[in-house]
């Protein structure tokens, strides 16, 4: 994908610590203060996901937002996922990933993360992800992208019953109205 505006890495660290971007192909994405809603989803996947490698001891780490991620290793995309599972520590850096992650999560809760979510889709993609979940909160959705080694398969689920995963090796179930009570004690709140 062509680059469409100049900034690169170094643009990027340059940034007072103030402002919070992902750069995604060579463009700034601004990211906007996250709420409690969107705090709480994270948290649940965080805990959920937290227990299940810990029953199966794989040794890994588990980020959830804040951590950059350099996913193509290349001077115009920096990405900061809500969570993300690392397996393979040697891509871990001081201050950020450097490479693509085994698992990352998108929580979709207002215009701006929504604009350059497809982007951020193709680069995962493109990147390796092996398994990459976006939680659309507007459109009450759940959208699972598996990597089978070239390009992603996807499947998507609204926010009812339970869904099995499989994650690591191994199947994590997701209480998918869970999150549907966690994004509606917030619905009053939404655009």
């Amino acid at each position: 994908m062509p680059v469409v505006n100049s900034y690169s890495i170094l643009d990027f660290y340059a940034l007072p610590e103030e402002i919070h971007v992902e750069l995604i192909n060579g463009r700034y994405y601004e990211m906007p203060v996250l709420g409690a809603m969107h705090q709480d989803l994270a948290s649940y996947f965080h805990i959920l996901i937290g227990e299940f490698v810990s029953e199966l001891g794989i040794d890994c780490k588990i980020y959830e937002g804040s951590v950059n991620v350099m996913i193509l290793q290349d001077d115009y995309n920096m990405f900061q996922p809500d969570l993300m599972i690392v397996t393979d520590k040697s891509i871990l850096g001081k201050r950020e990933v450097y490479g693509a992650p085994d698992f990352v999560l998108e929580i979709i809760s207002d215009e701006m993360r929504r604009a350059a979510i497809d982007e951020k889709v193709e680069c995962y993609e493109r990147a390796g992800v092996k398994k990459l979940l976006i939680v659309d909160i507007k459109n009450r959705s759940l959208t699972v992208y598996d990597h089978d080694g070239n390009s992603y398969n996807c499947e998507q689920y609204g926010f009812v019953g339970n869904m099995d995963m499989n994650l690591l090796g191994g199947q994590v179930v997701m209480d998918l109205e869970k999150i549907g009570c966690i994004a509606d004690e917030y619905g009053k709140f939404m655009d």
